[in-house]
């Protein structure tokens, strides 16, 4: 559910954001200003894909438990096991998860800044 309300609310303003640079930047270096938004936005999903997915992964493998690779259709895990699993699974979405929001915040309070930053900018050349 909230990844959905994430994803959304990315879809709703991504457009906004595009138009917001577009008028940003004089007419003939538009294309320029897009497709460096495109390219970072891309570069950054891959990043972050990246970075979590280690994250996921020490998570996991710092638990030391060996059936996380094993395939649970056969019975060869025991039910006591599968919970375990399952604990060890949740924890390391939660570090996901944890590091998303706190990248959030730090998204969140930078941008505030810079546009603070920027008012005094515009407030000087007045």
């Amino acid at each position: 559910m909230s990844v959905g309300l994430i994803g959304l609310g990315m879809g709703l303003i991504t457009p906004l954001v595009m138009v917001k640079i577009q008028a940003a930047v004089p007419v003939d270096q538009r294309g320029t200003a897009v497709a460096l938004n495109t390219f970072t936005g891309t570069f950054s999903q891959t990043f972050g894909a990246a970075v979590f997915g280690m994250m996921f992964n020490l998570v996991t493998v710092a638990s030391g438990h060996s059936n996380l690779g094993s395939s649970f259709e056969s019975g060869l895990v025991s039910s006591d096991q599968l919970v375990q699993v399952r604990e060890i699974l949740a924890s390391g979405v939660h570090v996901v998860f944890t590091g998303a929001v706190a990248l959030a915040l730090c998204s969140l309070c930078l941008s505030i800044v810079l546009n603070q930053a920027e008012k005094k900018s515009v407030r000087a050349k007045k």
